[in-house]
């Protein structure tokens, strides 16, 4: 599992994510998108393609905000 941080344009902001939500996977500050669109996501907005591979069970989805937990 990697998270690709794309919509918080504040690091600070994003590394509070990481600490107030106890993620423990390996997490890249992204911005400008660069390696999210190098990782195929073009698609990055919509809930369901967030990651490549199968759609995930219901209930997995990205939250508003833009963050799985």
């Amino acid at each position: 599992m990697l998270g690709i941080n794309v919509r918080d344009y504040n690091q600070t902001i994003a590394q509070d994510f990481k600490l107030d939500n106890a993620v423990t996977y390996p997490s890249i500050y992204d911005p400008p998108f660069r390696i999210a669109a190098a990782l195929g996501g073009a698609d990055l907005g919509h809930p369901d393609h967030h990651c490549p591979g199968p759609k995930p069970p219901p209930g997995r989805g990205v939250p508003e905000g833009g963050h799985r937990r």
